[in-house]
């Protein structure tokens, strides 16, 4: 394209793909907009659970599940500032709540 002057002085922009795939927590379930949310350093169980606008009225918070590395933990959320809120979430990890 150069040599025919189609494009005398090309920009090339490149974007570096993302090293760690895709960066995100799965919140499922019984919460009022289920989503995939950005994942944060520090982010908590609560933290991801209160970017999907938190529970709703048909949750059950205290049979919670965490998938996280493919092991799944059941957490206790029906406590605010229990030790289960307070959990660190990696990126891929799936919240569950059930109804």
């Amino acid at each position: 394209y150069k040599s025919a002057e189609i494009y005398t002085n090309p920009t090339v922009n490149v974007l570096a793909a993302d090293p760690e795939g895709t960066r995100f927590i799965s919140v499922l379930g019984e919460v009022k907009q289920p989503a995939n949310v950005p994942f944060r350093p520090g982010m908590t169980v609560l933290d991801a659970i209160a970017a999907c606008g938190d529970f709703t009225d048909f949750a059950k918070p205290k049979k919670t599940k965490l998938v996280s590395g493919g092991e799944t933990r059941m957490l206790d959320l029906g406590k605010a500032g229990g030790a289960d809120a307070a959990i660190k979430v990696k990126i891929g990890d799936q919240i569950i709540v059930p109804d």
